[in-house]
């Protein structure tokens, strides 16, 4: 499970949530949780690792 960004497009995929509830997400019992996020307009993840998904 990953949590990111809001996206700048639609992907049926995925869905936006706002900061709160974005928040409060945890993953199912044996999954991962990945947090990808931005600061200062750089990207933390490496290319490689941001592409990676959703495991479970």
């Amino acid at each position: 499970m990953a949590i990111g960004p809001l996206s700048p497009v639609a992907d049926p995929n995925s869905y936006d949530l706002c900061a709160f509830h974005g928040d409060k997400m945890r993953p199912p019992t044996g999954w991962q949780l990945f947090r990808h996020a931005i600061l200062g307009g750089v990207d933390l993840l490496p290319a490689e690792e941001s592409d990676a998904g959703v495991t479970g």
